[in-house]
């Protein structure tokens, strides 16, 4: 209960208004539209990398490497971003490991490893891969498909009058909806030679430390699909009557999800970019039309 009251400001307010908020001890039956809890932490449906990990144990093809993919990295060893603080860093020096400044990213460090061997970036329960270290086995960053500022502007842009958006909100959140939900994450690495090797896309472009563009295609994908939404629950309230199943916008939210996240895991092989930036430059720049 202590927990609640001390992230009550975060979590339970929309437009100056209380909306329901609900950190749930498993995976589903979590309400929240909030900015993520930063620990990886077992049993709580806000901690973000938690659901993460768990839905990457589901797609542990996506992340264990097959005999092709070891075989074309070879053997010795390679340098890969590190994100540490000074503490961190002078920890691997001490132990003898080679460390240096990235001279493309911005308060980044590239560490000189062995390359991977069979079973290094495994994700497994049993392993220390992907939980309380973002930097094993690999730096690596979990992803909101959908982002969770994103989602809130896309909900609150469709209505005109603020308390119609908070009500509309609350709807949704009683569902049950949490923007932190597995099947709205997804574990992506931020070296560009490990997002090579999985075929994976890098999550943010470290010198920049931003994925906009990305953004503004989720939000255009949302809005559409909300809107349409919208229109289908009117028009059954106006020929019903009853109450209008705002409800309903959760499945809406949680297909367009679904439909980003194919999208995301396969923009390598399909549009040939390394990151979802690039990816959404590519979906929202308009092609130039031939005279």
């Amino acid at each position: 209960m202590g927990e609640a009251k001390k992230q009550s400001n975060k979590h339970t307010t929309l437009l100056g208004q209380t909306i329901p908020h609900h950190t749930a001890g498993s995976l589903t039956g979590g309400k929240c539209i909030a900015k993520h809890e930063s620990p990886y932490k077992e049993n709580c449906s806000c901690s973000h990398r938690w659901q993460a990990f768990e839905k990457a144990l589901e797609q542990n093809a996506m992340y264990n490497l097959s005999d092709e993919q070891l075989g074309s990295a070879g053997e010795g060893s390679w340098s890969l971003l590190f994100r540490g603080g000074a503490k961190a860093v002078a920890k691997l020096a001490k132990q003898g490991a080679k460390v240096a400044l990235s001279a493309e990213n911005k308060g980044m460090y590239r560490h000189q490893l062995g390359k991977p061997r069979q079973g290094d970036w495994n994700i497994d329960r049993a392993k220390y891969n992907f939980k309380w270290d973002c930097n094993k086995p690999y730096y690596h960053e979990a992803h909101h498909v959908l982002p969770d500022a994103t989602l809130r502007t896309a909900l609150i842009d469709i209505f005109e009058k603020p308390e119609m958006a908070r009500h509309v909100v609350t709807e949704v959140l009683n569902a049950p909806y949490s923007v932190h939900d597995k099947d709205n994450m997804m574990i992506l690495p931020m070296d560009e030679q490990v997002g090579e090797m999985l075929q994976l896309p890098i999550h943010r472009e470290t010198k920049q430390c931003s994925h906009g563009l990305y953004d503004m295609y989720v939000l255009k994908k949302l809005a559409l699909r909300l809107r349409r939404t919208l229109k289908e629950i009117m028009k059954k309230h106006d020929e019903g009557g009853g109450e209008p199943r705002f409800k309903d916008l959760a499945k809406a939210i949680e297909a367009v999800s679904s439909e980003v996240y194919v999208e995301v895991a396969s923009v390598r092989r399909v549009h040939g970019v390394v990151s979802i930036e690039e990816f959404g430059k590519k979906m929202v720049t308009p092609t130039p039309s031939s005279a």
